[in-house]
């Protein structure tokens, strides 16, 4: 963690999950795990895959799951929803837009571009760029 954040420019500077997870709550932060099917071109996490990577995550004190994300479709959503409910994680969303470097509109929210049930997101405020 602390050669990230000195800056370090060169080798490998990504930290584990725990790591990230402890300087958010230490932080007053809630943590929640982004696009945690796999995100811009990467492969997408089968089930199988992903629910063994959310119970180590829950080990170490994730507190949420983007379950609404650009490159989602509806059985993808449908599944993360199910497991944050499950799992009493909170549920997020975003379209991971990063202005015209990246081929998302704002406010994408799955591939299917249907709207997002308002009741799911109750408690939770909506950041605006």
């Amino acid at each position: 963690m602390k050669k990230y954040l000195d800056g370090c420019k060169a080798g490998d500077t990504r930290f584990t999950g725990e790591e990230a997870i402890s300087a958010i709550k230490s932080a007053g932060g809630t943590p929640v795990w982004a696009h945690p099917l796999g995100g811009e071109g990467e492969r997408h996490l089968s089930k199988e895959e992903f629910l063994p990577k959310l119970e180590k995550m829950k080990s170490f004190g994730i507190e949420g799951l983007e379950c609404y994300y650009s490159r989602y479709n509806q059985e993808e959503i449908e599944f993360l929803v199910d497991c944050a409910k499950k799992f009493n994680l909170a549920i997020t969303g975003g379209s991971d837009y990063h202005g015209s470097n990246k081929s998302v509109t704002i406010a994408k929210l799955n591939v299917e571009n249907i709207p997002v049930a308002k009741n799911l997101f109750t408690g939770f405020s909506v950041i605006k760029e």
